[in-house]
């Protein structure tokens, strides 16, 4: 075991010392391409004046640079620099992406009892390179290739021997494939995408309430926003437009759920899965999604209806069932904004059917109605201030889905609160979110994150953040969040 987890070790360690050093190295490379491209520019617009010989000039948005460049093939004297033809990118490859560091410091826990993992201090010191590359394969055609990894030196630091493999394995390391997609035109009115992409629903910033195509990665929560933890995952997408509409369906047959903490991780659900969960099958057991979006002056409205599986894996039929299963949801919902000044206003709502419970009999579901009210306000120069409430209402609740393995509440209400602000000429970013919950008539805990960023240039930033969780009365999630308040740091190069 120590020899595979040396190798794994080194591999990625090496993997990511490479890009770090390579990083740098590409960025001058491409400083000295666009310097020389410069030039050729330059030497190109003195023939710009000769409008009056020939034919009229065509349009140059309707130039490819090949064709531009293609005459100067024959001029003997013009030799391409022997720099310039090693380091050059194909125009129709770029690449993209970023080398980080994160950690997480943590001030709340108390000490474990023994035999149980110490997260105190230092929880999270991860390395990560991502790498993107879009390709362009047409006018009409184009693809995307984006890949991760990561490494995280903590448990290295506390002792892998501390915690469990089940954690080690989610949290320790990854490398994966995320977005690789090729998207392009069938015809003027039929757009096509298909492979692994991120598709998103509804207006809302920071709530989901018809975005659910897409899982997440909710390992550590609340230290960075929604748009940031979607995960992707294999789709078919085809759009067909006609006057202001648009329809798009989206077939989904990889079936991914979102990453969540695991027992025994600083943010472990309060008891172990006692059975094995089934998980549908890929291609075979499949979701799908249609929408109907029209576009009008000021805003936009939208109609969704899709059929997937619940992130969450329940013990149904009163504990009878021998696993742990999914339950296969029918939502039906509706999205509108509106922009008017200096505002954006916009709701949502959505119908879920097919919620199965461990407290409820065999074949017994229950439905639910989420709704959304938001706003965001930019009146105020370099500021952003957003405010969302949200409701998540159980039909025919009963006082059992109360009782452990279900925790539900009949109503659980979110209210979120978040302002940023850019100073500094646009060099220092201030974040601040505040989101507390009720349910039930009740206080449930808050949620609050604040932060610092710093552009060191354009190409590095640093962070440094806070984040506290507070528990209420019922809520399961605030009750497993509250001991886990932290200070958060990053340093991110991107290329």
């Amino acid at each position: 075991m120590n020899s595979i987890f040396g190798a794994r070790f080194y591999l990625i360690s090496s993997i990511i010392l490479l890009f770090s050093f390579s990083a740098p190295i590409y960025c001058l490379a491409e400083e000295l391409v666009n310097k020389n491209e410069l030039e050729v520019e330059e030497a190109l617009s003195e023939f710009d004046d000769l409008e009056d010989i020939g034919d009229k000039p065509a349009d140059k948005n309707e130039l490819e640079v090949g064709e531009a460049l293609s005459g100067f093939g024959d001029l003997e004297d013009t030799e391409k620099p022997l720099a310039e033809s090693i380091i050059e990118e194909p125009s129709w490859l770029q690449l993209d992406g970023f080398v980080r560091l994160n950690g997480n410091l943590n001030h709340a826990h108390d000490a474990p009892q023994p035999g149980q993992p110490d997260f105190r201090g230092l929880s999270q010191l991860r390395t990560t390179v991502k790498l993107e590359v879009p390709v362009t394969i047409s006018n009409d055609w184009k693809a995307l290739i984006n890949t991760q990894i990561f490494y995280d030196f903590s448990y290295l630091a506390k002792g892998r021997e501390n915690f469990s493999n089940e954690l080690l394995d989610l949290y320790e390391s990854e490398a994966e494939l995320r977005e690789f997609y090729v998207n392009g035109s069938l015809t003027s009115d039929l757009d096509v995408k298909v492979g692994r992409q991120i598709m998103v629903w509804g207006f809302a910033d920071f709530t989901r309430i018809v975005d659910v195509l897409n899982p997440l990665d909710n390992r550590v929560p609340g230290v960075v926003n929604v748009e940031d933890i979607r995960l992707p995952t294999t789709m078919a997408r085809a759009d067909y437009y006609f006057g202001d509409w648009r329809f798009t369906g989206t077939f989904i047959p990889e079936i991914l759920f979102t990453k969540e903490p695991v027992f025994n991780s600083d943010f472990a659900p309060p008891f172990a899965p006692t059975k094995p969960e089934m998980i549908p099958e890929d291609f075979k057991d499949f979701e799908y999604g249609l929408e109907l979006k029209k576009s009008f002056s000021g805003g936009d409205i939208a109609f969704y209806w899709s059929e997937f599986y619940d992130d969450l894996a329940v013990d149904s039929g009163g504990g009878t069932n021998t696993t742990l299963t999914h339950s296969s949801i029918d939502m039906a919902g509706f999205a509108i904004n509106y922009v008017y000044e200096d505002w954006i206003f916009k709701a949502e709502t959505a119908f879920l059917e097919g919620f199965q419970f461990s407290n409820l009999p065999a074949g017994h579901t229950r439905s639910r109605l989420d709704a959304m009210l938001g706003f965001e306000y930019f009146g105020f120069k370099d500021t952003t201030i957003t405010m969302e409430i949200v409701n998540r209402h159980i039909n025919n609740f009963e006082p059992t889905l109360e009782r452990p393995n279900d925790f539900a509440l009949e109503n659980l209400t979110q209210y979120l609160g978040y302002y940023t602000g850019d100073f500094m000429n646009d060099r220092l970013h201030v974040d601040a979110l505040v989101s507390p919950f009720s349910g039930d008539g009740s206080y449930q805990g808050t949620i609050q994150r604040y932060s610092v960023a710093y552009d060191l240039n354009d190409d590095l930033s640093a962070q440094l953040g806070w984040i506290g969780y507070s528990s209420g009365k019922d809520y399961i999630l605030t009750e497993i969040y509250q001991d886990n308040d932290r200070f958060y740091f990053e340093t991110k190069y991107s290329f």
